[in-house]
């Protein structure tokens, strides 16, 4: 009777708790906002709206997505994005990423 190698529970749970580790890494390398420019912002559904979130944090809607939890802004003052999660967003993100957000205007905004 020969031996295989044994895979112990354990040893999955860190395998599979560093493959988490390193896309949740590369997902906050890639879609942390960069310096300045519109973001996007994310509401959880027991916060407030996103529209409220960036008023609160003293920035201009950029775009509206298809739901009042997801919304694009700018601010031209340095820590726009601190301020966001202060006011209770629960992501910040590069608009790019953020599904839905392509920079449209708004109703009544000029193209």
């Amino acid at each position: 009777m020969t031996e295989g190698t044994s895979f112990s529970g354990s040893a999955a749970c860190k395998i599979v708790f560093n493959a988490a580790a390193v896309v949740a890494a590369l997902f906050v390398t890639v879609a942390l906002p960069a310096g300045s420019g519109p973001v996007a912002v994310f509401a959880a559904p027991w916060s407030a709206d996103a529209a409220d979130i960036v008023a609160q944090a003293g920035g201009q809607l950029v775009a509206a997505g298809r739901s009042p939890r997801v919304i694009m802004a700018i601010s031209d003052e340095d820590g726009f994005v601190r301020r966001l999660y202060q006011a209770g967003a629960i992501l910040v993100t590069d608009p790019k990423f953020a599904l839905g957000c392509d920079g449209a205007p708004t109703q009544g905004e000029k193209q």
